[in-house]
């Protein structure tokens, strides 16, 4: 609650203390001088605003818990203290954060907090028949039989092989042979509505070779054939 400050008394009156002992009083007996009064309500009025001008808080605002929503009270040394002695240090850990209220997905897998966890690598299968032209979702993909291999169109190899899908300004494709094809690796890329030719990644065991164009159907990689047989 605002205090409003007091009127300064005889500001401009007459107002001294000569001939008068402080530490006395007005004497007994004896009609005290108005400058007297004069110069001690003055200084009480003039104290009493300098209390004021200071924002004087009165006891019954202070707030002595911690539940208080009021923005506009000051809270109380004792509380203050209860914060003081229970805050969290800058280095120190919250017991809460021990634990998400609540888990997230990563990968597909909850995870609360509470322990490690096993991220897998999230490979998806390629089953028979499939087109890799419909594969333009960044990931890993693989196919584990040559028979399904073999059916996969637009595919470089007829064998069974992994595919790595990558995003960038369009979509880049590449797909590696499994051993037994010697690791044989093409990539190829999609932007503007176009399929690339696949191309083989040379190295010293796969030479560079002119590659069969693989547009539509099981066309494969001649150089790839010549290397299998």
């Amino acid at each position: 609650m605002a205090i409003n400050k007091l009127p300064e008394f005889a500001k401009d009156g007459q107002k001294n203390t000569d001939d008068l002992v402080l530490t006395d009083g007005f004497p007994v007996l004896k009609k005290p001088a108005r400058q007297w009064f004069n110069w001690l309500f003055n200084t009480l009025t003039a104290k009493i605003n300098e209390i004021i001008d200071a924002d004087f808080v009165a006891r019954n605002e202070i707030v002595n818990n911690l539940t208080t929503a009021d923005a506009t009270k000051p809270l109380s040394a004792a509380q203050g203290k209860v914060l003081q002695d229970n805050k969290l240090g800058k280095t120190e850990n919250a017991v809460s954060t021990t634990k998400l209220n609540t888990a997230r997905k990563i990968n597909g897998v909850n995870f609360d907090g509470t322990a490690d966890i096993l991220v897998p690598d999230n490979w998806q299968y390629i089953p028979y028949g499939a087109d890799l032209n419909n594969y333009t979702t960044a990931g890993y993909y693989f196919c584990d039989q040559d028979t399904v291999g073999a059916s996969v169109w637009n595919s470089p190899i007829g064998l069974s092989f992994s595919l790595i899908v990558e995003k960038t300004a369009g979509i880049v494709q590449r797909i590696t042979g499994y051993f037994g094809a010697n690791a044989i690796e093409y990539k190829r890329g999609f932007y503007s509505g176009e399929w690339s030719e696949w191309d083989k990644v040379v190295s010293a065991k796969h030479k560079a070779e002119t590659l069969q164009t693989v547009v539509t159907g099981h066309g494969y990689d001649e150089a790839f054939i010549l290397e299998q047989n």
